[in-house]
């Protein structure tokens, strides 16, 4: 089952190391979500020694992807909203205390924000960090899967 887990997770695992190690993008904690979520503390282990950083998952994680884009549209509606209202009232304070999901300064939300404050406050949130043997384990499999990539590619180009 864990390499059921590895493979679900193998691209964004090579896709989170490029950002984390070659951009230096610096990530705290991942917020996951998606019907694989479903069982609690499996999938979101696995992930977080994937990642290498702490994975946080609410209530609501195995509602699936649905649920999820769902929340990003929630977040887009009121980001143009608060944008629009914020250009109309010539940049005037809006406030986030009134629900228009405008920070102080009257502009948009951050995401990170609206799912502190909107998606998930209230909501039991549980949060994994990597362990040292999962992460060993993770790292030996992906430096398996990255030598397979060229493998993979190469038969795709084969089969134009």
């Amino acid at each position: 089952m864990r390499a059921q887990l590895y493979g679900a997770f193998g691209a964004l695992a090579v896709g989170m190391d490029a950002l984390l190690k070659d951009e230096g993008v610096r990530l705290d904690v991942m917020y996951a979500h998606g019907g694989i979520f479903r069982t609690r503390g499996v999938a979101q282990q696995v992930l977080a020694d994937a990642l290498g950083v702490p994975v946080a998952l609410g209530e609501s994680a195995g509602e699936g992807g649905a649920w999820g884009m769902a929340a990003l549209a929630a977040h887009t509606a009121r980001t143009t909203a608060a944008d629009g209202a914020a250009g109309a009232a010539g940049g005037a304070d809006g406030g986030a205390a009134d629900g228009s999901g405008a920070n102080a300064a009257g502009g948009a939300q951050s995401l990170s924000a609206y799912l502190d404050e909107v998606v998930f406050a209230g909501q039991d949130i549980t949060t994994r960090s990597p362990d040292g043997a999962g992460r060993e384990g993770h790292t030996t499999w992906l430096d398996a899967y990255r030598g397979g990539l060229p493998l993979a590619r190469r038969a795709g180009d084969l089969l134009r």
